[in-house]
């Protein structure tokens, strides 16, 4: 009996002593789990936090540079000072957020490229300045050669560093889950082989605690793929507004240059032709004076979507400001091609606008240059598609002029 006592006393503590080391040991790996999950959130929390600023910054400096363009494209000096005042706002905001960035903990790696973006970002900082000066003192033309000479490849530095940085951060971030995943993982093999060696009740407890370990894996795995899709849709959208207008989704002032230079470049090739169409609306400010802004976006948007509808795909019909629009057509057989396109886009036009009760009518007066016949540099031919749309205007708007039809002086 006394053996027997002893038998049972002894494996009792025994159990006891399995029991409170398995306790023990799960405990620990979920303490060390929790604390391995904690310190996870503080360092992708940092890193989302470091990739927004940075997104943040990209995008002023890139309207920084659409700002600088307008001044170089209006030269209007009434204008002027209230786009420098922009310009300067906009360097006080990205001097704001360069410092949050740097309060926030780095690494090595980190501040290397930080170091040379703010080197980078202080040479575009100076040629921007330069040739907003140039501007001011209205010497454009050593203004645009600055600016495209100068300017854009400083800001395309700038921003190939804002993109090392944030691809930076998404590695950190996958490779800070993989190890966090790394070493869920070794502490939940710990556990599984000591409650394997367990007793029955040992081995329903740690089931237990292994099965609230997968939830809260799944659950913070869910989180992290959740916020991957965030960041990519909120890259994707930023990139987006970076080239196309917010109202209209067509494309802005910058993707418009852009692409004319490559059209150009590709009718050069070809030995084809290339029409640009600077357009204006008619009518359109006693719109917004009569029945307000609202009216006058939706006019915007209507036109947007008709004028779209009638060009070819590979055409870039844009917004450039205000009630102005852009047209690029590309592989013109000759220059007569492109004038049925300019009388469909007036007629579209010309057609009653819905608006609740309302039917708004507004015109449209087109400018129209070609390459290579009025000209071979990009603004050159959107000057004169300018000056022609000015012309059509005076002569009776509502239709279109060719920079040839315009009396030579």
């Amino acid at each position: 009996m006394v053996i027997m006592d002893r038998t049972i006393k002894g494996t009792t503590i025994a159990f006891v002593i399995i029991i409170a080391i398995l306790l023990t040991t799960s405990l620990s790996a979920l303490y060390r789990i929790k604390d391995v999950m904690g310190q996870f959130d503080q360092v992708i929390d940092t890193n989302n936090r470091q990739t927004n600023i940075m997104h943040q910054m990209m995008n002023l400096g890139q309207e920084r540079s659409l700002i600088l363009q307008s001044m170089l494209f209006t030269q209007n000096p009434f204008e002027w000072e209230g786009m420098r005042a922009d310009m300067n706002s906009i360097v006080g905001e990205s001097k704001r957020l360069n410092k949050l960035l740097i309060e926030l903990p780095s690494n090595t790696e980190e501040l290397q490229l930080l170091e040379q973006h703010d080197k980078q970002n202080m040479s575009t900082s100076i040629v921007q300045n330069k040739v907003a000066n140039l501007i001011f003192e209205q010497q454009y033309e050593e203004a645009q050669q600055l600016f495209y000479d100068d300017a854009i490849p400083n800001q395309r530095s700038t921003i190939d560093l804002m993109k090392r940085y944030i691809a930076l951060q998404n590695q950190q971030n996958l490779d800070k889950q993989q190890t966090t995943q790394n070493q869920v993982s070794a502490f939940k093999s710990m556990t599984v082989l000591l409650l394997i060696v367990g007793l029955a009740i040992s081995i329903t407890i740690a089931i237990n605690v292994v099965v609230r370990l997968m939830r809260e894996i799944e659950r913070r795995n869910l989180i992290e793929s959740e916020l991957e899709e965030r960041v990519e849709k909120r890259t994707q959208q930023l990139s987006f507004l970076a080239t196309h207008d917010a109202l209209t989704s067509l494309p802005n002032r910058s993707l418009f240059v852009e692409q004319l230079n490559q059209s150009i470049k590709q009718s050069h090739r070809h030995k084809g032709v290339t029409a640009i169409f600077y357009m204006d609306l008619d009518g359109f400010k006693q719109v917004n004076d009569l029945y307000g802004h609202d009216a006058g976006d939706k006019v915007l948007i209507a036109i947007s979507e008709r004028v779209d509808k009638t060009i070819r795909e590979e055409d870039l019909f844009s917004r450039i400001g205000g009630d102005e629009f852009t047209l690029i057509l590309n592989n013109l057989a000759d220059q007569e091609a492109a004038l049925p396109i300019a009388d469909k886009i007036i007629s579209v036009v010309n057609q009653p606008i819905e608006c609740e009760d309302l039917k708004l009518h507004v015109g449209i007066s087109i400018g129209i240059s070609f390459y290579p016949n009025d000209g071979e540099e990009p603004d050159q031919l959107v000057s004169l598609a300018d000056d022609a749309m000015y012309q059509a205007k005076h002569a009776g708007k509502n239709h279109y002029v060719t920079v040839s039809a315009i009396p030579r002086q």
